[in-house]
């Protein structure tokens, strides 16, 4: 396939990227062309297809000065990579279902669920999660701020270790907070003090000692603190450990 004839129409500035189905396998949103300082690049991202090549363009001093200059701006801020996409829900966990996954992203070069971290509205992180590679959960950027699910019950917040089971418990009401693991750090208690007046540590069911040692640390700083036994992972939705949550969340 000619793909050089397909994107001959589409203009594109210096250090710009496009993201558009792929026009040889059809991937959704997998396939972009950048803007390459004098080189049209493209790529999908889909393993099973992977088609690349570049083009080359004219560049003026004029291009060249805006794009440094974009570029030093872009630096100092967060960007998923170009292989990151809107979600299909075919791409998420069985036991993943009825949930918002409008914020969900898919990376299609590892098969990631992907889950955005924002603080005051902006985008600084993103945390990724296989199923079957290895790691298990990949961190995109640099920051250690955890994942947040919010509810409209903005003060009380379910403290889980991913972000499957913070997702499940905004769905029941209230916000999930997700510490990717069972150690707390002075960020974590950072966040939760600022934000939070009272917090139920649920992590999973194997570190009920660490959820005992969690807690304790946060009555230190968290108005009300408790703790939720669960029977099973958060995120697949145990009747006992529904009911449970509800129960702490509400009395």
């Amino acid at each position: 396939m000619d793909i050089s004839s397909i994107i001959q129409d589409i203009n594109l500035n210096m250090g710009d990227t496009k993201r558009m189905n792929c026009p040889n396998c059809g991937g959704y949103k997998t396939f972009t062309i950048t803007n390459n300082m004098g080189s049209l690049v493209w790529n999908c991202y889909k393993a099973s297809c992977n088609i690349k090549g570049a083009k080359s363009i004219h560049l003026t001093t004029d291009d060249i000065r805006e794009y440094m200059q974009n570029k030093i701006e872009k630096e100092k801020k967060f960007a998923l990579p170009e292989y990151i996409v809107p979600m299909e829900e075919k791409h998420l966990p069985k036991y993943f279902y009825d949930i918002d996954t409008s914020d969900i992203l898919h990376d299609v070069k590892e098969n990631r669920v992907v889950f955005p971290i924002r603080h005051d509205g902006e985008l600084i992180d993103a945390i990724g999660k296989a199923e079957n590679r290895l790691p298990k959960w990949k961190r995109y950027g640099k920051s250690n701020m955890p994942y947040v699910s919010w509810s409209s019950l903005t003060q009380t917040c379910v403290l889980v270790e991913d972000c499957f089971s913070a997702c499940v418990a905004q769905q029941y009401g209230v916000t999930g907070v997700a510490i990717l693991g069972t150690s707390l750090t002075e960020t974590h208690k950072q966040f939760l003090s600022s934000k939070m007046s009272r917090v139920i540590v649920a992590l999973d069911p194997d570190a009920l000692k660490r959820n005992l040692q969690i807690a304790k640390e946060l009555r230190n700083c968290i108005a009300e603190v408790k703790v939720l036994r669960l029977t099973d992972d958060l995120k697949y939705r145990k009747t006992i450990d529904i009911n449970k949550l509800q129960e702490l969340v509400w009395n």
